[in-house]
């Protein structure tokens, strides 16, 4: 079994990325290309770093069964690996959703994220989800 709860990816042509890795521990990371710096003005700037994920916060295990929850509601176990729909935008963005099963690791990629397609939908509701959780975590 995979210690992955989930991880997201968003990126686009001209728009930066971003996304979140949760281990099933609870432990998330943020993907991050930049980190705040005080310098010695005490004034904070960016500096950039090797994109990646990053350490950002612990879920409490109710948390990290909420978000369980939310997963099996989208249907991600049994999407294909591939979501293409129509898009009109000049930068579509692409999505990369992994989640952790019993036999390994799963990928979807979706293109254009977000789209009105009730799949795209379903996992657009668990990125709410997410970000609720975060923000109660950080609280």
């Amino acid at each position: 079994m995979s210690d992955l709860l989930m991880s997201f990816l968003v990126e686009g042509a001209t728009s930066g990325a971003y996304g979140y890795r949760v281990e099933a521990d609870g432990k998330v990371s943020q993907w991050r290309t930049s980190k705040s710096v005080k310098d010695a003005s005490g004034a904070y700037h960016e500096e950039q770093v090797k994109p990646g994920f990053y350490p950002s916060v612990s879920l409490s295990e109710r948390a990290v069964y909420t978000l369980r929850e939310a997963l099996q509601g989208s249907g991600i176990y049994g999407m294909p690996a591939e979501i293409h729909t129509a898009s009109t935008s000049t930068d579509p963005r692409m999505a990369t959703w992994t989640v952790g099963t019993p036999s390994g690791e799963k990928t979807v990629v979706i293109t254009p994220w977000p789209s009105a397609d009730p799949r795209v939908q379903a996992l657009f509701q668990v990125t709410q989800t997410l970000n609720q959780l975060i923000t109660a975590a950080y609280a």
